[in-house]
């Protein structure tokens, strides 16, 4: 039986922690949402500690380990070497297309999926701009934590030829 982890000792996720406490900086520290603990038999009938997280979802900003940590709207993704709460992609927002499932290995910052009713597709017109494409001021999408378009010029056919964005299903 595995035994967890209490306070200042070193970890690699929330899990090795005890409960009450979660992984931050490779360290265990107090959780300040809190834990309720359970006690669930093995299969081989020893107890084993499950911690369920209480209290209210996420907000955009706040750590999560899973999307459903989050409130409606939001997803979990990874930003630097943590992973926060990030809003779902708007219409018009640069999408992230994955061609094998898994391969998100290098993105420091990940983006959420496309939103409801839409989905992530090659912008089709290298040459022109992505404003005059869907429709959608690119300037007012943008957030700390999401990923509208920061800058380029709309010459660099270059860069453009493999973007994606957040088109509305027909």
């Amino acid at each position: 039986m595995s035994t967890c982890r209490r306070r200042k000792r070193p970890c690699l996720r929330d899990t090795m922690c005890c409960p009450a406490n979660r992984c931050s900086n490779n360290i265990c520290v107090p959780d300040v949402d809190g834990f309720v603990s359970e006690r669930n038999p093995n299969t081989d009938g020893a107890l084993s500690p499950l911690t369920k997280k209480k209290g209210r979802k996420k907000e955009v900003g706040n750590p999560c380990l899973r999307s459903s940590d989050c409130l409606d709207g939001l997803c979990c993704a990874r930003h630097f070497w943590t992973r926060i709460c990030k809003p779902m992609l708007r219409e018009g927002q640069v999408c992230t297309r994955h061609r094998r499932k898994g391969n998100h290995g290098l993105e420091l910052f990940q983006r959420c999926p496309c939103g409801d009713g839409l989905i992530c597709r090659t912008l089709r017109e290298p040459g022109t701009q992505l404003a005059a494409v869907s429709g959608f001021n690119f300037s007012a999408t943008s957030s700390r934590y999401s990923s509208g378009l920061s800058s380029g010029s709309p010459s660099s056919a270059v860069s453009k030829a493999r973007l994606h964005v957040c088109h509305r299903t027909k």
